[in-house]
Formats: C-alpha cells, sequence, structure tokens
C-alpha cells in the first residue's frame, strides 16, 4: 500500500515538474520590424518584447514566425497562447494588457495631397499584405490596394510611383520611406487616419487561468520599463537621428 501511495505521489509530481517547462505557443507577426529571420535568429520588437516577457513571467515562450492571418488563427483556434497584435474587437481572443497606442496615416509624395476620406478610392493605396490595414480597407470597400510584403516594400513601390499612397503605422512606414531612400522634403505631411492599440493577447481557452494572471502582472511590470519604447529606440534607430519624438508611441 505504501509502495503504491509513494509511486503515485511521484507521477504526481513528475506531471506538475513537466507541466512547468511546457511552454505557450507565441507566435509572432513576420514582418519588419515586428519579427524577422536574421542570419537564422529571430529578431524584431515583438520577439525580444516575448523575450522579456518570458524572462519577467518566468514562464516558457515557443516563438514561432507567421503571417498576420495565420496568427489570427491560430490565436482564435486555441492553436496558439499568446500573441501581439493590433487589437480588433472582430477578433475573438483575450486581452490581456495594452503595450502601446500609435498613429496610423496614409502618407504619399508631395504631388499628391490628401484633404480627406472621400479622395481615397481614387488612390492606389499599398499594405501591409493580408494584415490588419488590408481589413479595414476592404471593410471601406476599397480593394484596389497593393499588398506588400512589409514597409520597405511599401516605400519602394512609392518611390517608383507604383502606388499612390502607403496605409499604416506612421512611424514604421516613415521609416521604409527613410531606408527606400525618399526625404521627408519628397513626402507631404502625413494624412492622420487614427490610433491603433497593440495589445498583448491570450487564447480564450487560458482567459481568467493562473498563468493569464501572471503574465499580465509581467506585462505591467515591463510597461514600467518602458520596455516597448527601448526596443522601437533599438530597431528604428533612424527616427532618433530624424529627432522624431518617442513620446508619440507611448501607451496613451
Amino acid at each position: 500500500m505504501k509502495l503504491a501511495l509513494y509511486i503515485l505521489l511521484c507521477l504526481l509530481l513528475a506531471g506538475q515538474a513537466a507541466g512547468k517547462d511546457t511552454p505557450l505557443r507565441a507566435p509572432v507577426y513576420h514582418v519588419q520590424p515586428a519579427g524577422f529571420i536574421e542570419e537564422g535568429h529571430l529578431k524584431g520588437i515583438f520577439v525580444d518584447y516575448l523575450r522579456a516577457l518570458e524572462q519577467e513571467a518566468n514562464i516558457p515562450l515557443q516563438l514561432t514566425m507567421v503571417s498576420y492571418n495565420r496568427l489570427i488563427f491560430l490565436i482564435e483556434a486555441g492553436e496558439a497562447d499568446v500573441a501581439l497584435f493590433l487589437r480588433d474587437s472582430a477578433i475573438k481572443a483575450a486581452p490581456i494588457e495594452k503595450i502601446v497606442s500609435l498613429k496610423s496615416a496614409l502618407i504619399s509624395k508631395s504631388v499628391i495631397k490628401l484633404h480627406d476620406h472621400k479622395q481615397l478610392p481614387n488612390l492606389t493605396i499599398t499594405v501591409l499584405r493580408g494584415g490588419y490595414f488590408a481589413s479595414i480597407l476592404e471593410k471601406n470597400g476599397i480593394r484596389n490596394y497593393v499588398p506588400a510584403n512589409d514597409y520597405l516594400h511599401s516605400a519602394t513601390l512609392l518611390k517608383h510611383d507604383r502606388v499612390g499612397a502607403i496605409f499604416g503605422i506612421e512611424i514604421v512606414a516613415l521609416a521604409g520611406l527613410a531606408q527606400a531612400g525618399l526625404g521627408r522634403n519628397q513626402i507631404a505631411p502625413p494624412y492622420p487616419y487614427g490610433h491603433e492599440e497593440i495589445w498583448l493577447h491570450m487564447s480564450n481557452q487560458l482567459r481568467g487561468s493562473d498563468t493569464a494572471t501572471r503574465i499580465a502582472a509581467a506585462t505591467r511590470r515591463l510597461q514600467k520599463q518602458d520596455m516597448y519604447q527601448t526596443l522601437a529606440a533599438k530597431y528604428l534607430p533612424m527616427f532618433a537621428l530624424q529627432g522624431a519624438k518617442m513620446a508619440d508611441t507611448k501607451t496613451r
């Protein structure tokens, strides 16, 4: 009897230990500067943020690179546990913590002036392929957009007059334009669209769990350390050189 109880106790302890070592599945949107692969290593703002979260929460994360649509599918289906992406109430996932608020805008060359949204159907707009801003255009009945692989690709399309405007996160789009060799004197002032919020999300299956509580607490500690702003400065150094105000990216 004692032997049986001893064996049962060992099995229970082994199961608990294995559970602690099981990493949470954390897909990352595969687009610069959020996430990319360089010399076989995962890098990017979201990658480094999740790694910092892993250390802060003492919970292992398994990071993978996926497309935006794939990321949303995984988190909604419960095949992913935690992810960073722009908040969209239509997505069936549990928002845990707001990370940052960023300006969204349309950016065109100086020869084009955007005055209001009525001009949009008359423009050929480029957005990230299958991403958040593509869905916004489609919801507004605009389907004549050109998909781009990343913001540098978008900027290159604009530089060579293959599109009329870029639609996306302003600070990242401007970084792409700088990389493509388009100076600020060659583009019109960005036409503001709104503010988009990046949130840390979890699958609905983890809603209310102890894991969700620990992740949320760790995220709040990272926010107090200005972790996102630190990583944005690391991956978008050209904005520091151009005198961009990082305060624009702080959580509102």
